[in-house]
Protein backbone atom coordinates (compact mmCIF):
# COMPACT_ATOMS: atom_id res chain seq x y z
CA UNK A 1 0.00 0.00 0.00
CA UNK A 2 3.15 2.22 0.23
CA UNK A 3 4.63 1.94 -2.94
CA UNK A 4 3.30 4.83 -4.96
CA UNK A 5 5.10 7.26 -1.59
CA UNK A 6 8.62 4.87 -1.07
CA UNK A 7 10.87 4.86 -4.13
CA UNK A 8 14.01 2.84 -4.53
CA UNK A 9 18.00 3.74 -4.31
CA UNK A 10 19.08 5.58 -7.37
CA UNK A 11 21.30 3.62 -9.22
CA UNK A 12 24.09 6.12 -8.52
CA UNK A 13 23.36 5.09 -4.88
CA UNK A 14 23.52 0.90 -6.01
CA UNK A 15 26.57 0.01 -4.45
CA UNK A 16 26.30 1.78 -0.68
CA UNK A 17 22.74 -0.02 -0.69
CA UNK A 18 24.57 -3.14 -1.80
CA UNK A 19 27.18 -2.95 1.03
CA UNK A 20 24.60 -2.15 3.47
CA UNK A 21 22.05 -5.22 2.19
CA UNK A 22 24.88 -7.58 2.57
CA UNK A 23 26.15 -6.30 6.26
CA UNK A 24 21.89 -6.62 7.22
CA UNK A 25 21.86 -10.02 6.35
CA UNK A 26 25.29 -11.53 6.74
CA UNK A 27 26.33 -9.46 10.23
CA UNK A 28 23.38 -8.49 11.39
CA UNK A 29 21.02 -11.18 10.64
CA UNK A 30 18.19 -8.42 10.49
CA UNK A 31 18.13 -7.09 14.00
CA UNK A 32 19.24 -3.51 14.27
CA UNK A 33 19.94 -1.71 17.96
CA UNK A 34 21.31 1.20 18.28
CA UNK A 35 25.08 0.20 18.81
CA UNK A 36 25.31 -2.41 15.79
CA UNK A 37 24.15 0.52 13.59
CA UNK A 38 26.74 3.01 15.62
CA UNK A 39 29.11 -0.25 15.33
CA UNK A 40 28.58 -0.13 11.36
CA UNK A 41 28.79 3.87 11.30
CA UNK A 42 32.61 3.86 13.03
CA UNK A 43 33.11 1.05 10.57
CA UNK A 44 31.40 1.41 7.05
CA UNK A 45 30.73 5.14 7.19
CA UNK A 46 27.73 7.42 7.84
CA UNK A 47 26.01 6.63 4.35
CA UNK A 48 26.33 2.68 4.45
CA UNK A 49 24.89 2.76 8.19
CA UNK A 50 21.99 5.26 6.45
CA UNK A 51 21.57 2.30 3.85
CA UNK A 52 21.41 -0.13 6.59
CA UNK A 53 18.68 1.51 8.84
CA UNK A 54 16.72 2.54 5.44
CA UNK A 55 16.86 -1.39 4.70
CA UNK A 56 15.54 -2.31 7.95
CA UNK A 57 12.53 -0.48 8.03
CA UNK A 58 12.08 -1.32 4.26
CA UNK A 59 11.62 -5.13 5.65
CA UNK A 60 9.35 -4.03 7.95
CA UNK A 61 5.46 -4.27 7.70
CA UNK A 62 4.29 -0.78 6.28
CA UNK A 63 0.56 -0.83 5.68
CA UNK A 64 -1.58 2.72 6.05
CA UNK A 65 -4.38 2.00 8.16
CA UNK A 66 -8.12 3.43 6.63
CA UNK A 67 -8.98 6.03 9.19
CA UNK A 68 -12.15 7.29 8.28
CA UNK A 69 -14.65 8.83 8.42
CA UNK A 70 -16.68 5.35 7.69
CA UNK A 71 -20.07 5.87 6.91
CA UNK A 72 -22.22 7.74 9.92
CA UNK A 73 -19.56 8.60 11.30
CA UNK A 74 -18.13 12.12 11.85
CA UNK A 75 -16.25 13.94 9.25
CA UNK A 76 -12.36 14.84 10.03
CA UNK A 77 -10.29 17.78 9.31
CA UNK A 78 -6.23 18.42 9.27
CA UNK A 79 -4.46 20.03 11.98
CA UNK A 80 -1.38 21.33 11.73
CA UNK A 81 1.66 21.52 14.25
CA UNK A 82 4.12 24.06 13.12
CA UNK A 83 7.97 23.44 13.51
CA UNK A 84 10.54 25.83 15.09
CA UNK A 85 11.21 29.07 13.35
CA UNK A 86 7.97 28.43 11.56
CA UNK A 87 7.64 32.80 11.37
CA UNK A 88 11.50 33.81 10.93
CA UNK A 89 11.95 31.51 8.57
CA UNK A 90 9.34 30.01 6.97
CA UNK A 91 11.39 28.78 3.62
CA UNK A 92 12.85 26.00 5.45
CA UNK A 93 9.30 24.45 5.55
CA UNK A 94 8.26 24.00 9.03
CA UNK A 95 4.93 26.72 8.67
CA UNK A 96 3.34 23.63 6.96
CA UNK A 97 2.30 25.95 4.22
CA UNK A 98 3.05 23.55 1.29
CA UNK A 99 0.38 21.43 3.18
CA UNK A 100 -2.39 24.19 3.63
CA UNK A 101 -1.98 24.67 -0.36
CA UNK A 102 -2.07 21.18 -0.26
CA UNK A 103 -5.03 21.33 1.65
CA UNK A 104 -7.10 24.15 -0.24
CA UNK A 105 -6.71 22.12 -3.66
CA UNK A 106 -8.14 18.82 -2.08
CA UNK A 107 -10.31 20.65 -0.59
CA UNK A 108 -9.98 19.20 2.47
CA UNK A 109 -10.41 21.90 6.03
CA UNK A 110 -7.72 22.79 7.48
CA UNK A 111 -6.15 24.58 10.45
CA UNK A 112 -3.21 25.60 11.99
CA UNK A 113 -2.67 25.56 15.67
CA UNK A 114 -0.59 28.81 16.90
CA UNK A 115 2.08 28.02 18.79
CA UNK A 116 5.30 30.24 19.55
CA UNK A 117 7.75 30.40 16.70
CA UNK A 118 10.19 30.30 19.35
CA UNK A 119 8.28 28.87 22.21
CA UNK A 120 9.33 26.33 24.69
CA UNK A 121 7.77 22.88 24.66
CA UNK A 122 5.84 23.69 27.80
CA UNK A 123 4.19 26.92 26.23
CA UNK A 124 3.82 25.31 22.95
CA UNK A 125 2.04 22.22 24.54
CA UNK A 126 -0.44 24.62 26.53
CA UNK A 127 -1.25 26.39 23.15
CA UNK A 128 -2.15 22.81 21.48
CA UNK A 129 -4.19 22.15 24.58
CA UNK A 130 -6.06 25.16 24.37
CA UNK A 131 -6.77 24.72 20.70
CA UNK A 132 -7.99 21.65 21.10
CA UNK A 133 -9.90 22.28 23.92
CA UNK A 134 -11.49 25.71 22.08
CA UNK A 135 -12.67 23.50 19.35
CA UNK A 136 -16.50 23.25 19.87
CA UNK A 137 -17.24 21.04 16.37
CA UNK A 138 -17.31 17.18 16.15
CA UNK A 139 -14.29 17.01 13.62
CA UNK A 140 -12.43 14.03 14.17
CA UNK A 141 -8.88 14.98 13.65
CA UNK A 142 -5.65 13.99 11.87
CA UNK A 143 -2.62 15.43 12.80
CA UNK A 144 0.28 17.26 10.92
CA UNK A 145 3.11 17.71 12.94
CA UNK A 146 6.61 19.07 11.50
CA UNK A 147 10.15 18.92 12.94
CA UNK A 148 9.74 20.63 16.74
CA UNK A 149 6.29 20.05 16.54
CA UNK A 150 6.18 16.51 17.05
CA UNK A 151 8.01 17.35 20.40
CA UNK A 152 5.20 19.98 20.97
CA UNK A 153 2.20 17.74 20.29
CA UNK A 154 3.90 14.77 22.81
CA UNK A 155 4.11 17.09 25.54
CA UNK A 156 0.53 18.35 25.23
CA UNK A 157 -0.61 15.16 25.44
CA UNK A 158 1.46 14.20 28.18
CA UNK A 159 -0.20 17.01 30.17
CA UNK A 160 -3.79 16.32 28.99
CA UNK A 161 -3.87 12.77 28.24
CA UNK A 162 -7.79 13.20 27.09
CA UNK A 163 -6.88 15.77 23.89
CA UNK A 164 -6.00 12.06 22.03
CA UNK A 165 -10.00 11.45 22.31
CA UNK A 166 -9.96 14.57 19.64
CA UNK A 167 -7.15 12.57 17.21
CA UNK A 168 -7.84 10.10 14.89
CA UNK A 169 -4.52 9.64 13.64
CA UNK A 170 -0.69 11.23 13.58
CA UNK A 171 1.85 12.13 11.07
CA UNK A 172 4.60 12.92 12.05
CA UNK A 173 6.88 14.43 9.67
CA UNK A 174 10.48 14.59 10.08
CA UNK A 175 9.57 14.44 14.10
CA UNK A 176 11.84 15.19 16.91
CA UNK A 177 10.43 12.27 19.44
CA UNK A 178 13.77 12.37 21.25
CA UNK A 179 15.34 15.86 20.93
CA UNK A 180 18.45 16.47 18.99
CA UNK A 181 22.01 16.34 19.47
CA UNK A 182 22.05 20.29 17.61
CA UNK A 183 20.90 21.19 20.95
CA UNK A 184 23.44 19.20 22.68
CA UNK A 185 26.04 21.07 20.00
CA UNK A 186 25.08 24.55 21.01
CA UNK A 187 24.40 23.75 24.57
CA UNK A 188 27.73 21.70 25.66
CA UNK A 189 30.14 24.48 24.59
CA UNK A 190 31.23 26.99 26.22
CA UNK A 191 32.94 28.98 23.37
CA UNK A 192 29.19 29.40 21.97
CA UNK A 193 27.48 30.18 25.11
CA UNK A 194 27.83 34.06 24.21
CA UNK A 195 26.74 33.47 20.76
CA UNK A 196 23.81 31.02 21.85
CA UNK A 197 22.74 33.65 24.39
CA UNK A 198 23.22 36.61 22.14
CA UNK A 199 20.88 34.74 19.51
CA UNK A 200 18.18 34.22 21.98
CA UNK A 201 18.08 37.65 23.17
CA UNK A 202 18.12 39.18 19.33
CA UNK A 203 14.86 36.73 18.36
CA UNK A 204 13.08 37.56 21.58
CA UNK A 205 13.39 33.42 22.44
CA UNK A 206 13.94 31.69 25.84
CA UNK A 207 16.82 29.49 26.41
CA UNK A 208 14.57 27.08 27.45
CA UNK A 209 13.54 26.43 24.06
CA UNK A 210 16.79 25.04 23.33
CA UNK A 211 17.18 22.66 26.42
CA UNK A 212 13.73 21.38 25.72
CA UNK A 213 15.38 19.74 22.78
CA UNK A 214 18.27 18.50 24.09
CA UNK A 215 18.81 14.60 22.95
CA UNK A 216 17.01 11.88 25.17
CA UNK A 217 17.82 8.18 23.53
CA UNK A 218 15.26 5.74 24.87
CA UNK A 219 12.49 8.25 25.28
CA UNK A 220 9.04 6.06 24.92
CA UNK A 221 6.08 8.28 24.29
CA UNK A 222 2.31 6.30 25.28
CA UNK A 223 0.69 8.33 23.00
CA UNK A 224 2.06 6.25 19.63
CA UNK A 225 0.83 3.23 20.75
CA UNK A 226 -2.70 5.10 21.37
CA UNK A 227 -3.48 6.51 18.40
CA UNK A 228 -2.13 5.23 14.92
CA UNK A 229 1.08 6.85 13.89
CA UNK A 230 3.19 7.34 11.06
CA UNK A 231 6.62 8.85 11.38
CA UNK A 232 7.75 10.16 7.95
CA UNK A 233 11.72 10.59 7.78
CA UNK A 234 14.42 11.53 5.53
CA UNK A 235 17.07 8.91 4.90
CA UNK A 236 19.70 10.98 3.38
CA UNK A 237 23.60 10.10 1.84
CA UNK A 238 25.63 13.12 1.98
CA UNK A 239 25.19 14.02 -2.06
CA UNK A 240 21.75 14.23 -1.17
CA UNK A 241 21.77 17.91 1.84
CA UNK A 242 19.89 20.04 0.13
CA UNK A 243 21.85 23.09 1.59
CA UNK A 244 25.03 24.11 3.17
CA UNK A 245 23.06 24.12 7.14
CA UNK A 246 21.89 20.81 6.43
CA UNK A 247 25.40 19.53 5.07
CA UNK A 248 26.61 21.45 7.97
CA UNK A 249 24.47 19.95 10.78
CA UNK A 250 24.99 16.50 9.14
CA UNK A 251 28.66 16.92 9.18
CA UNK A 252 28.80 17.55 13.21
CA UNK A 253 26.17 14.94 13.78
CA UNK A 254 27.13 11.99 11.85
CA UNK A 255 30.18 10.42 13.94
CA UNK A 256 27.14 9.42 16.32
CA UNK A 257 25.20 7.93 13.73
CA UNK A 258 22.93 8.43 10.34
CA UNK A 259 20.81 11.58 10.92
CA UNK A 260 18.80 14.17 8.52
CA UNK A 261 20.68 17.06 9.48
CA UNK A 262 18.60 17.48 12.84
CA UNK A 263 16.90 14.19 13.51
CA UNK A 264 19.24 10.78 14.72
CA UNK A 265 17.79 8.02 12.87
CA UNK A 266 18.40 5.66 15.17
CA UNK A 267 15.81 7.41 17.39
CA UNK A 268 13.01 5.56 15.17
CA UNK A 269 14.40 2.01 16.51
CA UNK A 270 12.28 3.07 19.71
CA UNK A 271 9.12 4.66 19.11
CA UNK A 272 5.64 2.85 17.97
CA UNK A 273 3.96 3.23 15.06
CA UNK A 274 4.85 3.19 11.26
CA UNK A 275 7.94 4.41 10.35
CA UNK A 276 8.29 5.55 6.78
CA UNK A 277 11.72 6.11 5.31
CA UNK A 278 12.14 8.47 2.13
CA UNK A 279 14.96 7.62 0.61
CA UNK A 280 17.33 10.66 -0.61
CA UNK A 281 15.58 13.56 1.66
CA UNK A 282 16.96 15.27 4.31
CA UNK A 283 14.91 16.91 6.88
CA UNK A 284 11.35 18.67 5.88
CA UNK A 285 11.95 16.13 3.19
CA UNK A 286 13.98 18.55 1.00
CA UNK A 287 15.56 17.51 -2.20
CA UNK A 288 13.93 14.97 -4.85
CA UNK A 289 10.86 13.98 -2.77
CA UNK A 290 8.75 17.24 -1.24
CA UNK A 291 6.30 17.62 1.26
CA UNK A 292 3.19 17.93 -0.90
CA UNK A 293 3.87 14.55 -2.26
CA UNK A 294 3.94 12.58 0.66
CA UNK A 295 1.13 14.24 2.18
CA UNK A 296 -1.43 13.96 -0.81
CA UNK A 297 -0.44 10.17 -0.89
CA UNK A 298 -0.85 9.53 3.00
CA UNK A 299 -3.68 11.50 3.50
CA UNK A 300 -5.72 9.73 0.34
CA UNK A 301 -4.05 6.53 2.21
CA UNK A 302 -5.66 7.31 5.77
CA UNK A 303 -9.05 8.87 4.63
CA UNK A 304 -10.34 6.66 1.70
CA UNK A 305 -11.60 3.24 1.81
CA UNK A 306 -9.66 0.91 -0.75
CA UNK A 307 -11.24 -1.71 -2.88
CA UNK A 308 -10.74 -5.27 -2.04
Amino acid sequence: MTSSIISQPDPIDQATFEIADHLYRARLAGEVDRESLRSINRSHGTDVATALLYRHFRSRPMEIPFLGPKQGEKSWMIVIVPGAFHKEHPEIGGDGREIRDLAKTNGWRCETVPTASLGTTAFNAESIIQFLNQRTDDHQILTISLSKGTTDLIAAVDREPSIVDRLMGWISISGVPCGTLMADWLLDRWRLRPILNLMCWKLGADKQAVRDLRHAPGSSHQVFQQIPCIHVAGFPLQRHLSNWRSRLWHRRLRSTGPNDSVVLLEDLLGVSGTVLPIWGADHYLKTQWDLRRVTQDLVNKLTTRQSA
